[in-house]
């Protein structure tokens, strides 16, 4: 069997059934390898400490037996997490709490952390939290750890009280893994270790590796040592003591840590990989190393009447599908992380696409609710407006603010206080949507046939009326590109001077978008043409859509990411369009149900959904 067509899930599948396939170096061979070894207990050293008051022996014994319950989220998150940055909260027992933006809540296992963050463990409660591919911290009851630097490069931690122990793996020369105490700071390069910090009183203890502790002796003046395996350190009241050795207590928690960890891991990575996925094999004969598409279903929402998924949204960490009264969220690797669905009305509560602002979904309703869903863990809030939006309108997210076109014109929602301005701040009928340049704002109207330009302080420059109705916002690009209902497309100077007019389809409803010099649009009689800005030209044009609907237009549009052009068709078909050699590089027949909403990506990763509920990842992977 040729295995290099195969994609890492699949390997992984047969790996629980076939022993003697090798796993490519690009999956966690850190993890397997941890698994596959002997465990060697402790055989150096052992000292005795004299407690401080603060160290307590069930408290570094805890910090290693919250192992046990271990859950099969932390195996998919260990796995298939991606991004170097992100931080995603196991909970094993207890409470734990984070402050972020001077709001406290509770945490819930699969929670995403970020920079700012302050989070504290109760009396009982025990942490976990994963991050670069292989990288664990574990935080101990009655503590509090914050996060000051989470970036992909650098992760600096400010422990306030209690203990946490890090597992990091092997750092490049610029990266940094730093825990700061108010008595010392200790940095690593790829270790296991242990810091407890708590009334003037800190410890550090090397289980695997070496650390950097930079401290302030008796005399004030700056120190730093290096900390190997096997030894400690502890500090109080700037009196620093080295020791060779470990105590009994931090020999038996790195002891219980690397047995129970060896041993839960590989369980429960024999249970997630025993899942066959569903992919679509790949026809013609690949070599190693080359891209090439791939896609797999990763979800079939069939449990509601209104079932087609309308919308993508997405973030670095986050994809949401939305149907008329429900969203479901999915991590980038396409495993899913919740899903919400509302009650049902005749024409369904969400019939407004929602957009990403941060870590939160706004998604606009019409029983004049705008509802606010952190993407984390799926908590809502809900705020009035006061209407609902403008028929055919989009929201937009413009520093930090929501723009809302209701009827009689463009509200904001302030994304940090959650205040809606109280009246509009752009006076516009059945505005369409805001689309914002530098320092001015576009706003189009399918009602009034106009479109106007606004300054920072929305006061405005010009408006120029057409004779057609105009469903979709204006593009920006060295003009102001705008489309009609009736077909006709029209560039304009940033004065508001019509430059050029020709009538090219028979309408357009579906936004177009730009590459280089060229207009890639959907018509209203399903075909994706073609049309040179220079000479308004048609270049080409190609049959989409053989039973085209132009109402469900508003929703499906061409989308752009590198030199990829991405459409889905009526008769299931996922299209990707080279703009550079302006051929179809590749076709997946799906399961031939009308895909009637755009791609949403992050990256070289897309998200697509059709009429009855399915949706799809696809993406441009190396293959190994």
């Amino acid at each position: 069997m040729d295995y290099r067509n195969l994609t890492d899930e699949q390997l992984k599948a047969l790996a629980s059934y076939d022993k003697e396939i090798k796993f490519p170096e690009h999956l966690e061979t850190k993890l397997l390898n941890k698994i596959k070894k002997e465990f060697k207990p402790y055989s150096g050293n052992i000292v005795e400490f004299k407690r401080n008051r603060i160290f307590r022996r069930a408290a570094i014994l805890a910090a290693a037996v919250i192992i046990f319950v271990l859950s099969p989220i932390f195996i998919i998150n260990y796995i298939s997490s991606t991004d170097s940055a992100a931080y995603t909260a196991i909970i094993f027992n207890g409470t734990v709490e984070v402050e972020r933006d001077s709001e406290k809540f509770r945490l819930i296992g699969g929670d995403r952390l970020y920079q700012d963050d302050i989070v504290s463990t109760n009396e009982g409660a025990y942490l976990s939290i994963s991050f670069n591919d292989d990288s664990i911290i574990w935080l101990n009851e009655n503590s509090i750890l914050v996060f000051e630097t989470s970036n992909d490069n650098e992760t600096v931690l400010t422990l306030l009280k209690g203990q946490v122990i890090s597992s990091v793996a092997s750092l490049e020369e610029y990266e940094v893994y730093r825990i700061i105490t108010e008595e010392l700071t200790v940095s690593v390069i790829g270790t296991i270790f242990l810091v407890e910090a708590g009334d003037g009183t800190t410890r550090v203890a090397v289980n695997k590796g070496v650390v950097n502790i930079d401290y302030f002796d008796e005399n004030s003046e700056e120190q730093n040592i290096e900390l190997k395996k096997s030894e400690s350190f502890v500090i109080s009241e700037n009196k620093p003591e080295k020791t060779n050795g470990l105590t009994e207590d931090i020999i038996n928690s790195f002891n219980q840590f690397e047995i129970i960890n060896a041993e839960i891991l590989k369980e429960e990575l024999e249970e997630n990989l025993s899942v066959q996925v569903n992919l679509t094999d790949v026809e013609e004969e690949i070599e190693e190393g080359e891209l090439e598409w791939q896609i797999r279903n990763i979800y079939d929402f069939n449990n509601t009447r209104y079932e087609n998924i309308i919308n993508i949204s997405t973030s670095k960490y986050y994809a949401v599908a939305q149907t008329l009264n429900s969203f479901i969220c999915f991590n980038m690797s396409g495993n899913l992380m919740w899903e919400k669905t509302y009650d049902e009305n005749e024409s369904g509560l969400f019939d407004t696409p929602a957009v990403i602002h941060g870590n939160k979904l706004y998604a606009s309703s019409n029983n004049k609710l705008i509802y606010i869903i952190n993407l984390d863990n799926g908590r809502e809030n809900a705020i009035s407006m006061p209407g609902i939006l403008s028929k055919y309108s989009n929201m937009t997210v413009y520093n930090n603010i929501i723009y809302l076109p209701f009827a009689d014109g463009i509200y904001t929602l302030d994304a940090n206080g959650l205040n809606i301005s109280d009246g509009p701040v752009i006076t516009f009928s059945s505005p369409i949507a805001i689309v914002k340049s530098i320092n001015d704002y576009y706003v189009s109207s399918f009602v009034s046939k106009e479109i106007s330009k606004y300054d920072s302080n929305y006061n405005e420059v010009w408006s120029t009326r057409f004779g057609d109705r105009l469903f979709s916002s204006p593009v920006l690009d060295d003009n102001i590109i705008v489309t009609s209902w009736s077909g006709n497309l029209f560039k304009l100077d940033y004065n508001g001077n019509i430059l050029n007019e020709v009538n090219i389809s028979n309408g357009f409803i579906s936004a177009p978008c730009i590459y280089r010099n060229n207009l890639y649009i959907l018509s209203n009689d399903g075909n994706l043409i073609v049309v040179n800005l220079n000479n308004f030209e048609i270049l080409k044009t190609f049959q989409i859509d053989d039973y085209p609907n132009p109402e469900t237009y508003v929703y499906k549009s061409a989308v752009i990411n590198n030199n990829n052009l991405i459409i889905g068709s009526d008769s299931g078909k996922i299209i990707i369009y080279n703009l550079d050699t302006e051929v179809i590089e590749k076709s997946f027949e799906t399961d031939n149900v009308s895909i009637n909403t755009s791609a949403g990506f992050y990256n070289d990763t897309y998200f697509i959904g059709n009429n009855s509920g399915m949706i799809y990842l696809f993406k441009l992977a190396e293959v190994k």
